[in-house]
């Protein structure tokens, strides 16, 4: 079980709000469990930094994940009060009819529920098609145009994120939330910071980067940001071990340890850093899983492309249902990723750095 101080700063971040381009409220919350730590370096995409000292200056590992949820903007408003929606990161269609959703306008939050026509509306034969996105409409109690803009302070471009709180299953074995990728990699890279003491022999750096979910654009601005020698991408894990997905589809399953990742889209993470995280997690008792992404990809695709070449890990939490309004994470899953974050942090010296890059 993790203790209170994981479980409270698991909940500040996962109930904050912030699609790409909109981060501001998670930099606040990373900024703020930081305070006195490491002071906050911003980058020009709104992502943030945060270095620690230990021993030496070098090496310097970074811990990086990506504040930015899956969420819409307002594409356009009815005339009589009603939003149509564009998605800011990937969704399936059927996880939205009916869902609580909040429009971040400039007189505050908006709540709002996806419309969806009554079955008594619906012939039999239809009741079974698939409604798109792009025909979903969201109900924010606005009798008109005007009303939406004028009174709620509506208007097109606005974020609009999903809505669902943080709680605890079965006595706090699984934790519910929403944005769970990637505020759990935010976490872990800001409990890495105040948790390891000051007996490290390297410099740590916990970053909280932007618009991942839009083509991984804040990445390479946090490599920039603090020049580190090896990188931790800290992610959650695609999920298997439910009903209607098989190991075919997917390898890692809740409650058996933190992943360790040999393959995603577009990138390949280090060989030689994974082995050796793989043996500190067995010299650790730490549980741990192989997984493999055939599709989907992390910020470690750009983070190992800054300057000469970064080797990377991709360390992940398993969680069910992402990109959704709700995931399920198992908390003995993120215990495990963060006995790993510190493990590496204590062992990660200039020797050990050397023989990762291969020199």
């Amino acid at each position: 079980m993790i203790d209170d101080q994981s479980k409270a700063l698991l909940k500040t971040l996962s109930e904050a709000n912030g699609i790409p381009g909109h981060e501001d409220e998670v930099r606040r919350a990373m900024t703020a469990a930081l305070s006195g730590v490491a002071e906050p370096t911003m980058d020009g995409h709104g992502g943030v930094t945060f270095m620690k000292r230990g021993g030496s200056d070098r090496p310097r590992i970074l811990y990086a994940g990506h504040m930015d949820e899956i969420g819409f903007i307002v594409k356009s408003i009815t005339d009589d009060g009603f939003l149509y929606m564009i998605p800011s990161g990937g969704w399936i269609d059927q996880a939205l009819l009916t869902q609580r959703l909040l429009v971040h306008g400039s007189k505050g939050p908006v709540l709002g529920v996806v419309g969806a026509k009554p079955p008594h509306l619906t012939p039999p034969d239809k009741r079974g098609e698939m409604v798109r996105i792009r025909d979903m409409f969201l109900d924010v109690g606005a009798c008109s145009k005007e009303d939406a803009m004028e009174n709620l302070g509506i208007t097109p471009g606005d974020q609009i994120t999903p809505v669902a709180s943080f709680e605890e299953l079965n006595g706090g074995q699984f934790l519910l939330g929403k944005a769970w990728d990637d505020r759990v990699g935010v976490a872990l890279a800001t409990e890495t910071l105040l948790r390891v003491g000051p007996d490290h022999p390297n410099t740590l750096i916990a970053a909280g980067t932007t618009g991942e979910e839009k083509g991984l654009i804040g990445a390479q601005a946090a490599a920039w940001s603090c020049d580190p020698d090896l990188a931790i991408v800290l992610e959650v894990g695609i999920t298997g071990g439910v009903p209607g997905v098989d190991t075919k589809e997917a390898t890692e399953k809740c409650g058996q340890g933190v992943s360790i990742v040999f393959i995603e889209s577009g990138a390949i993470p280090s060989p030689t850093f994974r082995a050796f995280a793989r043996r500190v997690a067995t010299e650790e008792g730490i549980p741990f899983q192989d997984s493999f992404y055939e599709s989907g990809g992390s910020d470690g695709a750009q983070i190992s492309r800054y300057k000469t070449g970064v080797p990377y890990l991709l360390l992940a939490v398993p969680c069910r249902y992402i990109h959704t309004h709700n995931g399920l994470i198992a908390s003995s899953d993120y215990q495990a990723a963060l006995r790993l974050c510190l493990a590496l942090a204590r062992r990660l010296d200039a020797k050990a750095v050397e023989e990762i890059r291969g020199r």
